[in-house]
C-alpha cells in the first residue's frame, strides 16, 4: 500500500520532483494521472490550482514546495 497520493498531470516539472523526492526519502507513492480537460477542471473545483497535489493519507500536504517541510516533519515524529 503507497504511503502518499500524488495527482499529477504530464508535462509537470514540480510532479517529477515530488516523485523523485519521495523515492529518495524511502517513501511509496501512486501516481493519480489528470490527463483530460474534464478530469483538469474537477481538479480546479476542488480549489486547487497547481501540480502536483500531494496526500498522505487523508491529509492533504499540498504541493512540491510544502513536500519538503512536510518530510522533515516526519522524520521527527515517532512514525
Amino acid at each position: 500500500m503507497a504511503d502518499f497520493h500524488i495527482m499529477t498531470k504530464p508535462g509537470c516539472t514540480y510532479c517529477t520532483q515530488a516523485k523523485a523526492l519521495l523515492k529518495e526519502r524511502g517513501h511509496s507513492f501512486s501516481e493519480l494521472h489528470h490527463l483530460s480537460e474534464e478530469a483538469i477542471e474537477e481538479f480546479k473545483a476542488q480549489g486547487w490550482r497547481t501540480f502536483p497535489q500531494i496526500f498522505h493519507g487523508t491529509v492533504h500536504v499540498g504541493g512540491f514546495d510544502q513536500l519538503g517541510a512536510y518530510l522533515a516533519g516526519l522524520d521527527t515524529d515517532d512514525f
